[in-house]
This record gives C-alpha cells, structure tokens and sequence, in this order.
C-alpha cells in the first residue's frame, strides 16, 4: 500500500495508516490524527473507504475497548465496597440514596445484559434450526 491509498498489498497497512489509527485510537479528531501521522485530511477520509483499513481500524478500536473493560473489571470489588460504606448509616443520607441507586441500577443492567445475551443466544439456535447463517 502506497502512502496515498493505493493499493500495492491490499491487507498490509502502510507505518504511516499504523500511525493514523493509533492516533485515532488515542482519542484524537482525523484532522489531528491525519498531522500526526504527516498525511493530509483528504488521505485520512480516503483510507477510511479501504475494506482492510476499516477492518484494521475495528479491530485497534477493540483491542482498545476491551483494554479499558478490563481495566473498569479491576476495580469492581473497590467500587462494591465504596458503595456498600456509603450506603450504610454513618453517611449523608443523599450519599446512601445515591449508593443504593447506583447498585440498583447496576444490578439492573447486570440482569437485562443476561437476558439480552440468552435470547440472542434462542435467536441464533432459531437461525441455525432454519439454515440461516447469522
């Protein structure tokens, strides 16, 4: 792949795209991603029309995603606690409605994320039965 997009090895990203993803990985806008990586906007923009670019660019985006869950699953039992302490009576009774609504509301988004992962599980097995290729 050359530097402006076209194609010389159409799945191997050029330093230069390995840049521009990192860049925008790291949380920046295609302009300030396109400089940092020494490309021009109309590149970024060009690159992103590239079936193996946009694969690349998912693939970087959820290595990244699953990075930060993990970092977030370090620190649950923390935030248990934290939760816990400041539901109990020794705390402002706005910090012990606020405690308990955030564990309420964890506890309901635990609960609807499992149903939602069981019936797409039923939708899948239903496709499989028919033949269909999800």
């Amino acid at each position: 792949m050359t530097e402006n997009g076209s194609s010389t090895e159409e799945y191997e990203l050029s330093v230069k795209q390995q840049q521009f993803i990192a860049a925008l990985v790291a949380g920046n806008t295609i302009e300030v991603a396109a400089k940092a990586a020494g490309i021009g906007e109309r590149t970024a923009y060009r690159w992103f029309q590239l079936p193996h670019f946009q694969a690349a660019y998912k693939d970087v985006k959820q290595i990244a995603f699953d990075h930060a869950l993990e970092e977030l699953k370090s620190g649950v039992n923390l935030a248990v606690e934290t939760l816990k302490r400041n539901m109990g009576a020794t705390v402002d009774p706005a910090v012990q409605v606020r405690a308990a609504k955030i564990w309420l509301d964890s506890s309901l988004a635990i609960h609807q994320n499992n149903d939602l992962e069981q019936k797409h599980a039923e939708i899948l097995e239903k496709l499989k039965e028919m033949g269909v290729k999800p």
